[in-house]
């Protein structure tokens, strides 16, 4: 590529956030390519799309640190960016290699791509670049098949980090200092995106096939596998909250080299529920969400509450990020023993397709790590349990304060040694310094001798409590009763890390990525790799 080539970004408007399919990884993967620009003296022209209805270009696209490179701003109501203002300019500058970059794929992109093409002979441009890392569509399925087509029209697909190696062509350069640090520090971004656009081909290819990304070092590092919890659903489990724009869990492990799986239990989500087939259901409505996870300050239903800070948003209906995260909720199964038995058969069976995982649940999906961790111990690294469900043999903090879990931490049986035939065959005794009357929490414990968890003795388990959430009340006795039954568990308070003002949604909270890189992934790197 020589200095006759021009950079094209098409459409990246904020309002358009939420819209498209792993937004964030073309904004991270667009502002490495305009350092190629800004490095190699590139010009960059951009389009808005009827910029009166839908707003300007995301502030988080790094334009100003262009300066004249940036040649011009221009809106347009054409699909195709190659409006008369813009062919000017290309002549002008005396353009012959074009890069695309923008939004979305299969529309304005395809289009402008097709358009340079049949218009080389009057404009001269011999090559169009599209940068397949820096371009989506809402719907994901659209974006390779757009990426095919023009393909096969004789546009050339490449990514983002091949093109930047064809413009710098040569290491003995003086650039390529300043370009080895563009490529290294946005290796993490690079590889999310990239591994993002790979899950979209896979969907293309084979829509009814779970086709997770393959690493070099698979050998050396487990999957990892996230059981959402009561209400959710894996998407917004492993994605950007709407309206606060950071980037998920998924996301964030995808990074450091994890192949992620995140599932729909069975009879939820995209794992459809069937009537006559499956049991009834219930929902939680927004005041119920608000009060126990989003806005517990406000609510002050327990006192660490108060110390609530971290929710991105007020956390009560009205609210943009609230209203997104509300709507996302869906009805979940009445029974917990119905639940278990369906995720027992459905996960283990996942499980000796992909283990082994590092298994990471949370709140109601917690039961179902011990349950994993029993059926198929050698396919679990480590059991990553966020705040799970507890505390043993009896509801606490909310009433009705009644039996439940009746094999300590699960609804239907898991192995014991000495053997049990029946739940009644866990003697059980109140442990009164972890028992408070008045927070509604009675903390059993098995009378001695314990019977252990055998098949769970060899799995490395992790346990954290957030600092304003109601589990913090009991999950040190969640943690007694395993460590009592001979799992080699380890509770991280996050308070006592430094990591403070969490609930019991802490993977979407403002700190999110800290809990994820201090304490769960310093958890696996020392217990798994």
């Amino acid at each position: 590529m020589a200095s006759t080539t021009l950079f094209l970004l098409c459409d990246l408007q904020s309002i358009f956030r939420t819209a498209i399919h792993e937004y964030h990884h073309v904004v991270a993967t667009t502002n490495k390519m305009l350092k190629f620009a800004k490095l190699f003296e590139y010009p960059v022209i951009v389009t808005t799309q009827n910029a009166k209805a839908l707003g300007p270009i995301d502030p988080q696209v790094d334009l100003a640190s262009l300066g004249i490179l940036h040649r011009q701003t221009i809106d347009k109501t054409l699909f195709s960016m190659f409006i008369p203002e813009i062919q000017a300019l290309v002549s002008e500058l005396g353009t012959r290699t074009v890069v695309l970059m923008g939004i979305e794929s299969h529309i304005c992109i395809l289009q402008t791509a097709l358009e340079l093409l049949s218009q080389s002979s009057i404009n001269k441009i011999s090559e169009v670049y599209v940068v397949a890392d820096a371009v989506s569509s809402c719907n994901a399925f659209e974006v390779p098949i757009a990426l095919d087509a023009m393909r096969h029209a004789g546009v050339k697909v490449l990514t983002s980090e091949s093109i930047g190696f064809l413009l710098m062509r040569d290491a003995s350069l003086p650039s390529f200092r300043e370009f080895a640090r563009i490529i290294k520090e946005s290796k993490g971004s690079t590889k999310a995106a990239g591994e993002a656009l790979l899950q979209r081909t896979s969907l293309a290819e084979n829509p009814m096939t779970l086709s997770p990304v393959h690493h070099a070092n698979e050998s050396e590092k487990a999957n990892y596998l996230w059981v959402h919890s009561l209400t959710l659903v894996k998407v917004i489990m492993g994605n950007i909250l709407v309206n606060d724009h950071r980037p998920g869990w998924a996301d964030y492990f995808m990074s450091q080299g994890f192949e992620v799986y995140i599932v729909d239990q069975p009879s939820r989500g995209r794992s459809a529920w069937q009537m006559g087939v499956d049991g009834n259901q219930s929902d939680f409505d927004a005041t119920y969400i608000s009060s126990h996870f989003t806005a517990v300050k406000q609510f002050h239903l327990w006192p660490q509450a108060a110390l609530h800070t971290q929710w991105p948003g007020n956390g009560t209906a009205g609210d943009p990020i609230f209203d997104n995260f509300y709507a996302s909720t869906m009805p979940s199964l009445i029974s917990d023993e119905e639940s278990s038995v369906k995720v027992r058969k459905a996960l283990g069976d996942l499980l000796d397709l992909i283990g082994p995982v590092v298994l990471l649940t949370h709140s109601q999906s917690g039961q179902y790590g011990w349950i994993l961790g029993d059926t198929r111990p050698s396919l679990i690294k480590t059991i990553i349990a966020l705040e799970p469900i507890g505390p043993p043999f009896i509801n606490a903090v909310f009433p009705p304060l009644t039996p439940a879990r009746p094999f300590g931490l699960t609804e239907i049986p898991v192995t014991y040694s000495p053997p049990i035939f029946f739940a009644s065959d866990l003697k059980t005794e109140i442990v009164p310094s972890l028992s408070n009357a008045s927070l509604g929490t009675t903390c059993y414990h098995q009378a001695a001798p314990a019977r252990q968890m055998v098949n769970l003795k060899e799995i490395p388990t992790l346990v954290v409590t957030s600092e304003s959430s109601y589990h913090a009340i009991y999950d040190a006795c969640t943690v007694g009763f395993l460590a009592q039954a001979g799992v080699p568990v380890t509770h991280v308070e996050l308070a006592s890390v430094g990591i403070k003002g969490n609930a019991h949604m802490m993977f979407m909270e403002k700190n999110g990525l800290e809990i994820a890189e201090q304490v769960v992934l310093d958890w696996i790197q020392k217990t798994t790799l």
